[in-house]
């Protein structure tokens, strides 16, 4: 049989918001027991493992925003000015 190509792009995206509070619901919930992988393969979490300890890193930094995506953080979050710096200055003078 000759190799095919899949029907649609396989996107690598973000889990969902509702599968990180599952996934930390169940850590948090844990038994002594059980480990990081046996939570994440829980048929309602089913994750890689390694996106479990990324997610717990990510948990320890910025607390409760672990739980839903976060957009990227910038120094500039704001409309580009549409007066230019020297026409303030001119203004300010």
């Amino acid at each position: 049989m000759p190799p095919s190509t899949p029907p649609s792009s396989l996107k690598c995206r973000e889990h969902d918001t509702i599968k990180r509070c599952r996934f930390f619901d169940a850590y948090n919930a844990k038994e002594n027991a059980m480990s990081l992988g046996e939570i994440a393969r829980l048929p309602e979490i089913n994750i890689p493992p390694l996106i479990a300890r990324t997610w717990l890193k990510k948990r320890e930094i910025p607390g409760d925003q672990a739980r839903r995506r976060t957009r990227k953080t910038s120094s500039r979050l704001r409309r580009k000015s549409k007066v230019s710096i020297l026409d303030l200055k001119g203004l300010i003078n």
